[in-house]
């Protein structure tokens, strides 16, 4: 089973959208935690699209 690029793509945006808003409720909640949050928030999208993309590359190569 091959992942295509666009499924790839669609899936970095749907992570990425889930990450605004969060955000997005967290500032609403608490505008305090709200600059705490950025860069967590940024790390786990980090680690999340290198992991999707080394299972893209290693599915790829099957």
């Amino acid at each position: 089973m091959k992942i295509r690029k666009i499924d790839y793509v669609v899936f970095f945006i749907f992570c990425y959208l889930v990450t605004i808003g969060i955000i997005y409720l967290m500032d609403k909640l608490t505008p305090d935690i709200f600059f705490r949050l950025i860069v967590p928030t940024l790390a786990t999208s980090a680690i999340l699209g290198t992991i999707t993309n080394f299972t893209v590359k290693r599915q790829n190569k099957n």
